[in-house]
């Protein structure tokens, strides 16, 4: 395998010279460029990652932690970072943890330990003990889709409180007053945000609130089954759900088709996450459509201008989601 002094010695410079024409870091004559050039690929020389790190202390990757890689919502992310990173020459190493807070601290550990350039994270917590090297300012951090007690750092997101507040309107004003929250994990920012967007929009339509309409439950396919399950064998069963995110809403489907519930006649559906499968569901759902893709270009570019020393002029942004109206929420009663 060629090494960079068998191609100075090709190319009849130094190892610095070479190094020079690798990095851009210095003027090199467009001749000696050339000839430096024509050496490399003769050889077939390719300069060690981990070697030229050393020299700009630059690995150019970039480390993701989400909690779920099989959530399109996150798979739509990671496609939105990648589309702003690749270009620009990074790498990622995507870490997945199933919302448990130590496998977070392991991944955070391995990242850190790597010397990753930066990191884009949907983290449960930030009680990592290798916090104090973002703390420092050592590591770039973008935080994504979930906020907590003591972030710091810049966060993108989405309004979550909007979203759901908008379909519980929507929901309302098709006649339905007895509404069940499929709600999703307790605690989580996300799934809080939502959980007030149903509240408010309840009480703004003069519609008390019934908390044994809002089942929380783990943010799984199973999880939204067991919810829905619980509501609709309720003496007086809701006669609309919204569930919280995509899996929950797939739960929910499993447990009207045990129950024999037909959407919408038997019962409304809404629910937070707009899938592909949404559209082609019979009836099509009315869904919470999230910038997820958007989400994932906006950290990416905001990470990028932190390691380029760009000035931060925002630390949260906020984007919008919109309601995508669909045949799930038939007027009650019709």
């Amino acid at each position: 395998m060629a090494t960079i002094q068998d191609v100075a010695d090709k190319a009849g410079v130094s190892i610095a010279t070479v190094s020079h024409v690798l990095n851009n870091t210095r003027f090199v004559s467009d001749e000696t460029r050339s000839v430096v050039l024509e050496a490399i690929q003769k050889l077939n020389y390719h300069p060690s990652a981990a070697a030229r790190s050393l020299s700009s202390r630059k690995t150019q990757t970039i480390g993701m932690v989400i909690s779920d890689i099989t959530n399109i919502f996150f798979g739509r992310m990671i496609q939105g970072v990648l589309d702003v990173i690749t270009p620009q020459d990074y790498n990622l190493i995507l870490c997945t943890t199933g919302d448990i807070v130590a496998k977070e601290e392991e991944y955070f550990q391995l990242l850190f330990g790597r010397a990753v350039d930066g990191v884009i994270a949907a983290a449960a917590s930030q009680k990592w003990s290798t916090f104090q090297l973002v703390e420092a300012g050592q590591i770039p951090i973008v935080f994504v889709d979930r906020m907590f007690e003591g972030l710091k750092g810049p966060f993108v997101g989405v309004d979550n409180e909007k979203g759901a507040y908008e379909a519980i309107t929507h929901l309302v004003r098709n006649g339905h007053r007895r509404i069940g929250l499929v709600a999703g994990k307790a605690g989580m920012s996300s799934m809080e945000e939502r959980f007030d967007g149903y509240k408010r929009a309840l009480a703004e339509n003069g519609i008390p609130f019934d908390p044994d309409l809002v089942i929380f439950e783990a943010l799984s396919v199973e999880g939204g089954k067991a919810a829905a399950l619980q509501l609709l064998n309720r003496p007086d069963p809701p006669t609309a759900i919204f569930s919280n995110n995509n899996q929950l809403t797939l739960g929910v489907l499993l447990a009207f088709r045990e129950l024999n519930r037909k959407c919408p006649d038997d019962i409304a559906l809404a629910c937070f996450d707009d899938h592909p499968w949404s559209i082609v569901a019979s009836p099509a759902l009315t869904c919470v459509r999230q910038p997820d893709y958007e989400i994932g270009r906006v950290a990416a570019n905001l990470l990028l201008d932190m390691l380029a020393g760009e000035p931060i002029k925002t630390d949260r942004v906020i984007l919008d989601p919109e309601l995508i109206v669909r045949e799930s929420c038939r007027v009650a009663g019709q």
